[in-house]
């Protein structure tokens, strides 16, 4: 059953489970988009390190024997796939996917975890169960 993995440019952690052996039905994929780099301002270095660092890490893959389709800011712009979502359509296209999965993003985690202290903090006393009004 073919599988497609997306992997983040915050993600790249070679010790992941996923990569510790070879499966012919997994393909990896990362991807250069503009979308990404401008939600939020940038420093051009930033951008580029990490570009460079996905480079690397989809080169590592490949040597290690996985499947990996990456694709860099000119070939993204090529196929006229402006963001992540398009760019995981057109690859599960490619390979007839039946699944795609995804590593949590480090900012979804924190997320659910500040919700969970709260969470916990107020079952604890340790913080009002309901939200207070801003005093005025």
């Amino acid at each position: 059953m073919p599988t497609l993995r997306l992997i983040l440019g915050d993600q790249l952690n070679q010790n992941h489970s996923w990569f510790s052996k070879p499966d012919k039905d997994v393909t990896y994929c990362l991807f250069e988009t503009w979308s990404e780099t401008n939600y939020t301002r940038h420093h051009l270095q930033k951008i580029t390190g990490f570009f460079l660092a996905m480079r690397h890490f989809a080169k590592h893959l490949k040597e290690q024997g996985h499947r990996v389709i990456y694709r860099d800011l000119d070939a993204t712009r090529d196929l006229q796939l402006e963001s992540i979502t398009d760019n995981v359509l057109h690859a599960a296209k490619e390979i007839k996917a039946e699944t795609v999965d995804a590593i949590e993003s480090a900012e979804s985690a924190i997320l659910r975890a500040r919700k969970l202290a709260r969470k916990r903090a107020q079952m604890e006393g340790l913080l009002p169960s309901k939200k207070r009004k801003p005093r005025r």
